[in-house]
């Protein structure tokens, strides 16, 4: 997930996100517009912090699925 989809989960606009999560407003937008990249676990981490702010379910990635009893 990107940073631009999991701050568009809050719907908050660029200033307030920054503000809300502690994360300087010049790199969410760099962060945005491809300027710079954030490092994956900052990703991870927002966007799991995020989704419990919102009271939103995670969603599990394909990595994490526990195999079906038919798989070995």
């Amino acid at each position: 997930m990107r940073i631009e989809e999991i701050r568009n989960l809050t719907h908050l606009n660029r200033t307030k996100f920054a503000e809300r999560y502690g994360i300087p407003l010049r790199t969410v937008e760099d962060w945005e517009h491809g300027k710079s990249n954030p490092p994956t676990y900052v990703v991870d981490l927002l966007e799991r912090v995020v989704r419990e702010d919102e009271g939103l379910q995670e969603v599990e990635k394909p990595s994490e699925k526990s195999p079906s009893p038919s798989e070995p």
